[in-house]
């Protein structure tokens, strides 16, 4: 028994409250109240707190939504121009959304079928302690762009 719950610990690791919450400064060209509701949707997902500004500057992901015609392929795409230049074009799919949020905040794909970041839209909404860390490294870097 004790060893599956270290098995346990060791893959979940911390419990959600304990681990870092980074925030990420955000600049949507969409403003619409369906893009605003899906972009704080899937921080929530993704466990990040979002600081919307209007304007972009070093360090500032930029988020464009698409509005795609209804049975068109779901699509995702994160441009990293270099280490403060983040931009994320995303169909309105709030999965894709927080998939595509993830990559801008330093994750690569995962392989576990339940992940987030699963290369595919089959994947689930588990975002690992490793990669919460990992996003709390990347916006800390982000929030200190100034080039």
């Amino acid at each position: 028994m004790k060893h599956i719950a270290l098995a346990l610990s060791l893959f979940f690791g911390a419990p959600q409250s304990e681990l870092p919450r980074p925030t990420a400064r955000v600049w949507m060209l969409d403003t619409d109240t369906e893009a605003l509701a899906m972009m704080m949707i899937a921080s929530e997902i993704l466990g990040v707190n979002v600081h919307f500004v209007n304007t972009w500057e070093p360090g500032v992901i930029v988020v464009d939504l698409l509005n795609l015609a209804p049975g068109e392929r779901v699509i995702g795409t994160t441009l990293t121009l270099g280490p403060c230049h983040h931009t994320v074009w995303a169909n309105r799919d709030v999965l894709v959304v927080a998939h595509e949020l993830g990559h801008a905040l330093g994750l690569g794909h995962s392989y576990f079928p339940g992940s987030l970041m699963y290369p595919s839209k089959e994947g689930g909404m588990y975002v690992s302690p490793s990669e919460r860390r990992k996003m709390a490294r990347e916006a800390k870097s982000l929030a200190s762009c100034t080039e």
